[in-house]
């Protein structure tokens, strides 16, 4: 449940009265945002999930190209999609949503449409203002940490790398996230060969709620 309270100001600011501490699922970007807070409010968490996380290592490692492309993709404003491109994308992510109930099935398909852009924008600063955040903030406290790295075909990655490209990328994320998880001593790291990066979570619910299971049955320190 959400509440509205005032802080004082004449401000009104919701509240979400979930008692902590919090099991973390993060994704992508997300994982990197997870293991931040984390990071600042170790109390506060007692497990983390993070699914294909963003590593701050990322960049450094990569091979030429793929540093050269994103170097130019940073410059560029993404041309509006077509009707045709629109509808493509569309029947590409129906199939993610199949099992879904039918009343939220395809607005949450045309809300994946609609927001196409904002991973692009997100990822704008994640190269040199959050990774430079996560270099800097303190050692993952010892919590339950499971480290999900996705290495199947990936329909967008495709779009944007070489297959020499992909395979090499592919390798230095295994690395970062595998070194990631042995950073705790109840780190864990675990591949799906199967599940691509942008929808590891449709494409193996049951490896991400496997997941979920053994942070909760893992007992606390």
């Amino acid at each position: 449940m959400l509440g509205r309270g005032g802080d004082g100001n004449g401000v009104q600011r919701n509240h979400a009265p979930a008692p902590t501490p919090y099991v973390l699922v993060g994704h992508s970007l997300g994982g990197a945002y997870a293991r931040h807070y984390t990071q600042r409010f170790p109390d506060e968490v007692a497990g983390l999930l993070l699914l294909d996380p963003f590593h701050e290592d990322l960049l450094a490692r990569a091979s030429l190209e793929v540093r050269a492309k994103l170097e130019r993709m940073q410059h560029q404003d993404l041309p509006e999609a077509t009707h045709e491109q629109l509808q493509q994308a569309r029947d590409w992510a129906t199939p993610f949503f199949a099992k879904w109930p039918a009343p939220v099935r395809q607005a949450l398909i045309e809300h994946h449409l609609a927001a196409w852009k904002t991973g692009y924008h997100e990822a704008r600063n994640v190269y040199d203002d959050v990774a430079h955040e996560l270099r800097h903030a303190p050692g993952l406290p010892d919590v339950p940490l499971i480290v999900l790295t996705a290495l199947g075909y990936d329909a967008t990655q495709a779009q944007l790398w070489s297959e020499e490209a992909l395979r090499e990328n592919n390798g230095v994320k295994a690395a970062l996230h595998k070194h990631l998880a042995a950073s705790v001593p109840r780190g864990e790291h675990r591949i799906l060969g199967d599940a691509g990066h942008g929808w590891l979570h449709e494409e193996q619910p049951e490896s991400v709620l496997e997941a979920i299971a053994d942070l909760l049955r893992t007992p606390a320190v």
